[in-house]
């Protein structure tokens, strides 16, 4: 099963693909769209850009069994307006292709992970996810993405 984990930013929106066999997980790669300036041409683009991640082209069979959607934080120090549309875009085109899509909230992550008191979700997903490096782009954003889909994994 493979679930397709979303994190949007300011300036880009990373996906991280992830493959959930015979209880592991591994990461099967790592992608990054960019942001502009989120014109209505630039959102329709995006949507594009999901809805042909989560088809195969011929087939028009989906290729993620779920999304999980690092949900963008709120409030005063939360989310662009920009990464909160780009999330909307990554959903909308998940649920129009009829599969789940599960928001993952940033403050579990380190539930999810399973990380102790002193050590930071991110230090645990890159040690889980990425341990020997083999993911040369693995980023503050691709962690995020990787996390939630481990995280909807294991749930």
């Amino acid at each position: 099963m493979s679930i397709l984990g979303i994190n949007a930013k300011k300036s880009a929106v990373l996906l991280a693909e992830v493959d959930v066999a015979d209880g592991t997980c591994s990461v099967l790669g790592t992608r990054k769209v960019q942001l502009g300036n989120g014109s209505p041409q630039e959102l329709s683009d995006l949507y594009d850009c999901f809805q042909t991640l989560i088809e195969d082209g011929d087939t028009r069979r989906q290729r993620f069994a779920k999304m999980a959607v690092l949900s963008c934080p709120a409030g005063q120090w939360g989310s662009s307006p920009l990464a909160v549309k780009a999330e909307a875009m990554a959903e909308l085109a998940a649920t129009r292709a009829g599969f789940e899509v599960i928001r993952v909230a940033p403050q579990s992550l380190k539930r999810l992970l399973d990380c102790d008191r002193d050590v930071k979700w991110q230090t645990k997903a890159k040690e889980l996810l990425n341990p020997e490096g083999a993911h040369k782009h693995w980023s503050q954003g691709a962690d995020g993405a990787a996390a939630a889909a481990y995280g909807v994994s294991t749930e």
